[in-house]
């Protein structure tokens, strides 16, 4: 009877192991290294989706860091629906700045009734900002890239949808 008391306990132990051992590999995975995309990247997916983009880098001329801006739009004719920039800075240091300076400036414009969430780990951050009926703010920054989304919560889906395509929802 002690014989069969002492192989289930460890039977029992092997399987808890295994389960913590399953659980320490999915947290690994969560907060591993998130691969940055390139612009042309970027480029080739909104094509692919059908949707409308511009290279904007000109209107960041003054800032020397940042090597490239492309805004990508949904267009219903001539209006746009929807709107957000991929930013390319030069160096990770600035997109880390570029994300904090928008963080701090969404959450300044905060209402009581607005939800946020904020994720810093490995190589990315991650801020959420929803305001429900209203407006959905999002900040994603891998490595030296950034994705800022400031838009009417009517399409929040929509542009959540492309941006885990694109690798930048998490």
């Amino acid at each position: 009877m002690k014989k069969l008391s002492v192989i289930a306990l460890l039977l029992v132990t092997v399987l808890l192991l295994a389960s913590c051992g399953k659980a320490v590999d999915e947290i690994k995975e969560k907060v591993s290294d998130k691969p940055a995309i390139t612009t042309e990247q970027l480029v080739e997916k909104v094509e692919k989706a059908g949707l409308y983009y511009e290279d904007n880098t000109e209107d960041y001329a003054s800032y020397d860091y940042v090597e490239k801006v492309i805004t990508v739009a949904k267009l219903d004719g001539a209006n746009v629906l929807w709107q957000f920039d991929f930013i390319e800075a030069s160096e990770e240091k600035y997109s880390k700045g570029m994300f904090e300076t928008n963080k701090k400036t969404f959450e300044d414009g905060s209402s009581d009734n607005s939800t946020k969430s904020s994720v810093n780990l490995a190589n990315y951050s991650t801020f959420k900002m929803e305001t429900k009926g209203s407006s959905f703010r999002y900040l994603c920054r891998i490595d030296n890239t950034l994705v800022y989304v400031d838009i009417d919560s009517d399409y929040k889906d929509e542009v959540v949808d492309f941006l885990e395509d694109i690798g930048y929802v998490f």
